[in-house]
């Protein structure tokens, strides 16, 4: 794994329980906390001292980040929610062994990042053509969680983001490390683990395919491959190409067509840019090369913290959206079982209703979100959960209303009361409610198209295509062939000029 030495002490080292089989509080097993600043919400069963410190460190990465790629600009309002295990073998009863954390967004774009608390394993050795090197497989979430953390600040600056250069720059910004004695943060050190791959006699990069093919990576070794060549060419360009690198981000802050600003910016292509950042590589890896270290100084993180215990039901409950989050699959019966323990724990719970309605019969649904508002009539998630379950446009604007006004902060009401707007016809409102949730939320493909009808339907189509066009951008990746599909067929629609009134894209779905 990547280097980072300073950020992972406030990330805690457990080794012990590792087999053991997780249980819930009233099982035996320990306590779950939900932890939140600024900037996260983590549930997590270490202990509260570990939490805090952890989510401490979150926060130094984040202001580290923010600081050394995007001095100057207001930091973003996103709030990323993430669960942290205190061990690999917690983790590995929700994912595959293999997987040493998830970023998981539901058919709602909600996004839930899962970790574990830093378990090291053992050095094992790399050999790269005639080099011998001795790597740490230290599985720490400062460096998987500094990934998420560049792409959440990434997404809210850059407009216009191909997939090599939204995983390039955040691979280039993982290597975040922090000195707490200075107080400055360095960003740049190549990763001992892609300098081992391009050792290889038989692997150079190859950043041309990466701006001529958008195709998704299915395979293990293609996904290597995307990530390590994305890596490269963000550090060539950083080191060896920095002006023009800096204003081709400047066109996609615009919102440019990124091969148009690579074009204008960078122009070289082909064998001579595959040329060019293998040569590069070739001289760090023999000692003789030079790259540059960004080097910013951040103030010690000391924002306030508030906790509250979780209870059984809404353990129960993340651990089915954990379940769900899984990159391997798992049956249907044992999510189903976590979902109705769940609900024998804590029946009104919103928490725990959130993750269960979905798979309830439509007058159940009702029901139980009627019954959750009477219970907690001043929680916006009942409220929600309500709107969510009625089909009348006018029910579903009043329900909102009175969700939005116990959350006003809460990105998926404005998104959810933007959708309903727009299907009344009412676009400039719409294009309100989702320009806000946009900034609370994070730029992610669902709320991109949630704006885009907005747009749509007030009339501004040229907006409403270029919007569509974005969450292409970030849909590429991991989307099914029929979702982007469908994006391209509406975003032609609308070239043709096919705004103004309220269309399909205007559903609860």
């Amino acid at each position: 794994m990547r280097r980072t030495p300073a950020l992972v002490a406030g990330i805690v080292s457990l080794l012990g329980c590792a087999e053991a089989r997780l249980a819930c509080p009233q099982r035996g097993g320990a306590p779950w906390l939900d932890l939140s600043t600024e900037h996260f919400l983590v549930h997590t069963d270490l202990t509260a001292e570990q939490a805090r410190a952890s989510i401490a460190t979150l926060e130094q990465i984040h202001a580290s980040l923010h600081q050394a790629a995007w001095q100057g600009a207001p930091a973003p309002r996103v709030r990323l929610e993430i669960v942290l295990l205190r061990s690999l073998g917690e983790l590995n009863q929700f994912m595959p062994r293999a997987v040493e954390g998830v970023t998981w967004s539901d058919q709602g774009g909600k996004q839930l990042i899962i970790a574990q608390a830093g378990q090291a394993s053992a050095l094992y050795t790399v050999r790269g053509g005639d080099r011998i090197l001795k790597v740490n497989r230290a599985v720490r979430p400062d460096v998987t969680l500094a990934h998420e953390i560049a792409h959440a600040l990434n997404n809210s600056f850059l407009r216009r983001q191909p997939l090599w250069l939204a995983e390039g720059l955040a691979e280039y910004l993982e290597t975040v490390t922090y000195d707490a004695g200075s107080r400055r943060s360095t960003i740049g050190e190549p990763p001992g683990m892609l300098m081992a791959r391009f050792n290889r006699r038989d692997r150079r990069p190859k950043p041309d395919i990466l701006l001529a093919d958008r195709r998704v990576v299915r395979t293990t070794d293609e996904v290597r491959a995307f990530y390590a060549d994305s890596w490269a060419l963000v550090h060539w360009l950083l080191n060896r190409r920095p002006a023009q690198f800096n204003r081709f981000q400047h066109r996609l802050r615009q919102g440019d067509d990124p091969d148009a600003a690579w074009d204008a910016e960078i122009g070289v292509r082909g064998a001579e840019l595959d040329d060019a950042v293998a040569g590069y590589l070739d001289e760090i890896l023999r000692n003789g090369g030079e790259y540059h270290l960004f080097s910013v100084e951040v103030p010690i993180w000391d924002g306030q913290v508030r906790s509250a215990p979780m209870s059984d039901g809404e353990v129960h409950a993340l651990w089915a959206r954990m379940l769900r989050a899984s990159p391997a699959a798992v049956p249907a019966e044992r999510i189903g079982a976590e979902v109705q323990e769940a609900l024998r724990q804590d029946p009104l719970s919103p928490a725990v209703l959130e993750v269960a309605l979905p798979e309830l019969a439509p007058d159940e649904r009702l029901d139980r979100a009627r019954a959750a508002v009477a219970a907690h009539p001043d929680d916006w998630r009942a409220h929600a959960l309500l709107a969510d379950a009625l089909e009348s446009l006018p029910d579903r604007a009043a329900a909102l209303e009175q969700a939005t006004a116990r959350g006003p902060q809460s990105f998926e009401l404005l998104r959810a009361l933007s959708r309903v707007r727009a299907a009344q016809g009412r676009g400039d409102e719409a294009v309100e409610l989702a320009m806000r949730a946009l900034s609370l939320g994070g730029v992610n493909p669902v709320s991109l198209i949630v704006l885009s009808t907005g747009l749509a339907v007030s009339g501004n189509c040229p907006e409403a295509v270029r919007v569509l066009r974005r969450a292409l951008d970030f849909a590429d990746h991991g989307a099914s062939q029929e979702a982007l599909q469908q994006l391209r067929e509406r975003a032609s629609l609308l070239e043709q000029g096919g705004c103004g009134t309220p269309d399909s894209m205007t559903s609860k779905n």
